[in-house]
């Protein structure tokens, strides 16, 4: 009879656990991203305001947000035409705390009618993109709903 071999080598253990090692770290980054959806989605969201912001200062020009579920739709001065500009990506949505569904933006002061927009992750994540009030004109992130 011929030598049997029995249990696994050095080589095929290091493989074996290396393979381990990559699986889980995979799984670990998929679990992180998807952790940080509305995180991302808010930072996109105040990313184009503040642009929006930059570019009212520079026209001297009013805009006003309109807040839709999946959309966020802009409208300068007094024109009548709403336009789609930012869209909420990776299932995320956008609820606005004011009522009206709109906010607008003065240059001249740096005016936001003080509140928020919540975002809301598919997996139910929220962040809260807070517009500061007269004079501040600024955005913030935070994972607690504003007071």
């Amino acid at each position: 009879m011929g030598n049997r071999r029995r249990g696994f080598t050095l080589a095929e253990l290091i493989v074996g656990v290396v393979v381990m090692i990559v699986t889980l770290g995979v799984a670990t980054m998929s679990l992180r991203s998807t952790d940080q959806t509305a995180r991302r989605e808010a930072e996109r969201l105040a990313a184009y305001i503040y642009r929006q912001m930059d570019k009212a200062e520079r026209i001297h020009a009013i805009f006003t947000l309109l807040i839709d579920k999946t959309a966020v739709q802009i409208k300068w001065n007094s024109y009548t035409d709403w336009e789609i500009e930012h869209r909420a990506s990776d299932g995320c949505t956008y609820e606005d705390n004011y009522g009206t569904k709109s906010i607008t933006y003065k240059p001249t002061n740096k005016m936001f009618v003080p509140g928020h927009i919540t975002v809301s992750g598919p997996n139910g994540d929220t962040y809260y993109v807070i517009l500061a009030g007269i004079n501040e004109g600024r955005v913030r992130i935070s994972d607690t709903p504003p007071d």
